[in-house]
């Protein structure tokens, strides 16, 4: 058994996975939010819950893969991997040559955050194209991959939910609200202007940016999207091919298990 760890901006998602016969299937998935005061022992503690609902225990697990973009957490998640699970296999995205086989084009290839790489590597290996995988988390992404394999680069924008958050707190009227598709374009009432204004404004966005690399690109892109609004946005955004909520996670535990051949190899 393995866990693939995603430690975001604004969530952790854990996943569990089961290798049998050179066949992997994920097993569960859960997500936390991501807090920084949360020790070790709070994680192994939640862990253990999750685990036991499985009838598994720590030390059912042979493995940990991590990917972090927040430092402070990926500095917990290693004591917690060595603490409670010292009988697995530790590996960190960016520790110990941990990364995958890719060029990376862009000026400061060591800015690039983890959960970006690992998009990009594991998009590829699977679609085996040209890509643009549309990421809706906590900023959303565009992460722009050729017919080569090579990351080239990409574009940030503001999240869903950050936007959504920003909006009624700079606004002494305008109530957060439920990101969701309106039944018309036309809001009626102050609610439903903004689920417009945040739905349709998403899919002009995607839409806007995703057309502009395409011009520059040149290239048959497949556009991929992933993330937590990416089923709703997929529905009315037709530019989008295809829905893949799992390709982190999946990504982690193929690298995981590609270095652990490697290694046998030498």
């Amino acid at each position: 058994m393995l866990l693939a760890i995603d430690s975001g901006n604004s969530n952790i998602v854990i996943a569990l996975y089961s290798h049998q016969k050179d066949e992997l299937e994920q097993k569960a998935v859960w997500r936390l939010q991501n807090l920084t005061h949360r020790t070790a022992d709070e994680y192994a503690a939640l862990l253990q819950q999750f685990l036991a609902s499985k009838q598994l225990g720590m030390n059912d697990i042979k493995g940990i893969a991590i990917s972090s973009v927040v430092p402070l957490v990926e500095t917990c998640l290693i004591l917690l991997a060595k603490t409670y699970f010292s009988d697995a296999t530790l590996k960190v995205v960016g520790h110990d040559n941990f990364l995958p086989t890719m060029t990376v084009l862009i000026d400061e290839p060591q800015q690039l955050g983890a959960d970006r790489l690992i998009n990009g590597f594991y998009g590829y290996r699977l679609y085996q194209s040209p890509l643009i995988i549309v990421d809706f988390g906590t900023a959303t992404t565009f992460d722009v991959i050729n017919k080569d394999g090579e990351y080239c680069g990409g574009v940030i924008a503001p999240g869903i939910n950050l936007s959504m958050q920003a909006l009624a707190q700079g606004t002494a009227k305008l109530p957060m609200g439920q990101f969701k598709k309106p039944k018309n374009i036309i809001g009626t009432s102050t609610a439903t202007a903004m689920q417009s204004g945040f739905f349709y404004g998403t899919i002009g966005i995607v839409e806007s940016i995703i057309t502009r690399i395409q011009a520059q690109m040149q290239e048959n892109i497949k556009i991929i999207a992933t993330g937590g609004h990416a089923p709703l946005i997929a529905q009315t955004c037709t530019m989008i091919e295809h829905v893949n909520t799992n390709i982190i996670l999946d990504g982690l535990v193929c690298l995981y298990h590609e270095t652990n051949e490697m290694n046998e190899i030498k």
